[in-house]
């Protein structure tokens, strides 16, 4: 089932296996919290300023990125307390278990787990376009 999820790349299916993402303002109180989380979880930190076009339109931000088991660890850590995202946090836990139980086998994917893994990737986009 390796149907291309992106730019006609039949391989996409087996390369994404979830990452989490927050951005935001750039205000002191959060900037400490991402900090926090970094130092906790790992990832990729970084402070940006407003440029461009953008310059004097919007403000500087902040950007946290976790990606694979240390974004599914992230996930299980905060699950309970999640209201409007649990289920994209339960889609990254699961697509990093199919991932694990695959890890260092020789064959491919049968297509019952790419199936299911194209299935969650779908139903995380639908998730996550605006307003939802």
């Amino acid at each position: 089932y390796r149907k291309d999820l992106r730019n006609n790349n039949p391989n996409y299916v087996d390369q994404y296996w979830g990452n989490v993402q927050v951005g935001m303002a750039d205000i002191p109180k959060q900037r400490i919290i991402l900090k926090e989380l970094r130092d906790r979880f790992g990832g990729y930190y970084r402070e940006a300023k407003a440029y461009g076009v953008h310059k004097g339109k919007h403000k500087d931000y902040i950007f946290w990125r976790l990606t694979s088991q240390k974004a599914a660890e992230f996930c299980k850590v905060i699950l309970p307390f999640l209201r409007v995202k649990n289920r994209q946090a339960e889609i990254v836990i699961r697509l990093q278990q199919i991932q694990k139980e695959n890890r260092g086998k020789k064959k491919l994917p049968s297509n019952k787990i790419l199936e299911e893994k194209a299935n969650l990737l779908l139903e995380i986009r639908k998730l996550n376009k605006r307003g939802l």
